[in-house]
């Protein structure tokens, strides 16, 4: 029997015999595969495992200054924005404490103001500032004149009138030598002359002259204007701080103002008594003027008033 001929009888084993090994040299072909492609990636992933290690940190890290980077332009801008915003608070601050200041400060002028009957006063700002004087914006055009008394906005006096121009005057404290005023204490009513030293400050006081050793003055006494000067009667002066001899008949007294001058924004001028303004400047009254003044009690007794 040929090969041939036994291949055709045996066809049908045959072809399933070949599909059955192909089928089990397939199976193997694949698991051996398979493992060699599991081998193979599991090679390349712990090789390429740094790499995605550094990967991810690079790209974490230029996440991480990128967002730095804004939120510091941003920040920097809003830490700008809120300084700005609280230098403008600031000043709304001071302007309105300067404006509470300049309220109180005007209220009592207004309330000092009317208090006042017997003279004329006339409110004036200080514009400048020198030793021992400054300037006011008030000026011939407003009725000032030289020798016109200036008082603090509580009463307290402050200087004279020195110069006079149009718009402005300048003012002589209590602290310049040439500004002079008449005085007394309170206590027993011993005179003198208040005048200046030339010191300037808070502590800076004035000198009382012309006091008789006799006199009893001392620390606590309180000055007032004596009336028959520039100033009229009983303004308040200072306070005395001091008693000092003299070489000769005469003792001087330290006396430290009331009025502040180192805060002074607004004074007086006292334009006007019920007195003539030549009496207040110590100039004589020409022959026939009136006074304007309440007429003084007549303190003579009766055997003088009456008598023939």
């Amino acid at each position: 029997m040929s090969l041939q001929r036994r291949i055709r009888e045996h066809r049908a084993t045959i072809i399933l015999t070949v599909l059955v090994l192909l089928s089990l040299a397939s199976l193997a072909a694949g698991k051996r595969g398979s493992l060699v492609s599991d081998a193979l990636r599991t090679g390349v992933s712990v090789a390429s495992h740094p790499f995605w290690i550094a990967l991810n940190f690079t790209e974490n890290a230029y996440s991480y200054a990128a967002e730095f980077v804004l939120d510091y332009h941003h920040n920097y801008r809003e830490v700008n924005r809120l300084q700005q915003e609280r230098a403008e608070l600031a000043q709304r601050l001071a302007d309105y404490e300067e404006l509470r200041a300049e309220q109180r400060r005007l209220r009592q002028m207004l309330d000092f103001e009317r208090s006042e009957t017997a003279v004329t006063l006339l409110p004036a700002a200080i514009i400048s500032r020198s030793l021992g004087a400054f300037v006011i914006d008030r000026g011939r055009t407003h009725g000032i004149e030289r020798a016109m008394c200036v008082l603090a906005p509580d009463g307290a006096v402050v200087g004279v009138v020195s110069e006079v121009s149009p718009v402005n005057a300048t003012v002589l404290t209590l602290h310049n030598p040439d500004c002079k005023i008449g005085a007394l204490t309170v206590r027993n009513r011993v005179r003198g002359i208040v005048r200046g030293t030339g010191q300037v400050g808070a502590n800076a006081v004035c000198e009382m002259e012309y006091i008789d050793m006799k006199d009893q003055i001392g620390v606590g006494d309180r000055v007032i204007t004596m009336g028959s000067g520039i100033y009229p009667a009983g303004r308040p002066i200072g306070t005395v701080v001091g008693v000092e001899a003299g070489q000769t008949l005469q003792k001087k007294a330290r006396v430290l103002p009331d009025a502040n001058f180192q805060s002074l924004d607004e004074v007086f001028v006292i334009t006007q008594a019920l007195i003539p303004a030549e009496e207040i400047r110590g100039r004589p009254r020409p022959q026939g003027a009136v006074s304007r003044a309440h007429p003084m009690p007549d303190e003579r007794s009766m055997q003088e008033r009456y008598a023939p």
